[in-house]
């Protein structure tokens, strides 16, 4: 896994994960993770990963991927797929929200397509 060769060169990391790679932990989130950094020579020392993950198969479709036990492929990143497809059918403007006011629903999802649109 990835996480675990970061790990092995950096040191046990904070690790915040969002939909289509977009960070929504928000300014508590962000706190809690500089507040697990190392402190080495008297500085805390911080290295900033974000990976949002695609994929290409073994027949170089982009997107598609063979998960274990799985039957199929699927989409790496089902949000983002789900993202274009809200775009596509209602227009960008229709998925635009006024900052801060988020779907209660599917928080972490319509902030998402916030930041896209």
């Amino acid at each position: 896994i990835l996480e675990d060769k970061i790990e092995s060169v950096f040191g046990a990391c904070f690790s915040t994960h969002g939909l289509g790679g977009v960070l929504t932990c928000g300014s508590i989130g962000i706190k809690a993770g500089l507040s697990h950094s190392p402190v080495v020579g008297g500085k805390e020392q911080y290295v900033f990963f974000s990976f949002p993950h695609i994929a290409i198969d073994s027949m170089n479709a982009i997107g598609k991927i063979s998960r274990p036990n799985r039957p199929g492929s699927s989409s790496a990143c089902g949000a983002l797929c789900a993202c274009l497809a809200d775009f596509q059918k209602d227009g960008v403007e229709a998925n635009c929200r006024v900052p801060g006011v988020h779907d209660a629903e599917n928080p972490e999802y319509s902030i998402l397509k916030q930041r896209l649109a």
